[in-house]
């Protein structure tokens, strides 16, 4: 029999496209917006990511940043490749902030820039 005064302690559940794994919450991004210059000779010269898409999310690169220091992380799982988590990047970029990348490893398929654009 439980003490009248004891206290059950209930964890709500994630958020919205959140995944409670381990006790940390994790995020699948599946698309990306990209924005860039273009040189008509040679292609793409610049590119970088505006906008990560998930299940039922949209972040800026920065508010992806900024959870990720807040103890959220992100992956790639395109189902071709291993899981691909991302990292943040410390160095400044021209514009002055930071980004995101996945880790390196053996594979291109699971890196951000391959996934599809949205």
């Amino acid at each position: 029999m439980r003490h009248p005064l004891s206290i059950m302690t209930i964890t709500p559940p994630p958020p919205d496209g959140a995944e409670l794994i381990s006790a940390t919450l994790e995020r699948r991004v599946t698309h990306v917006r990209v924005e860039g210059s273009y040189n008509a000779f040679i292609g793409p010269t610049f590119e970088h990511i505006t906008l990560l898409n998930g299940p039922s999310w949209t972040k800026t690169r920065q508010e992806v940043v900024d959870e990720m220091e807040g103890g959220w992380r992100y992956y790639v799982d395109n189902g071709l490749a291993p899981r691909a988590y991302l990292q943040v990047v410390s160095p400044m970029t021209l514009l002055g902030s930071r980004y995101v990348r996945t880790a390196p490893d053996c594979t291109a398929a699971n890196n951000l820039l391959a996934l599809p654009r949205f």
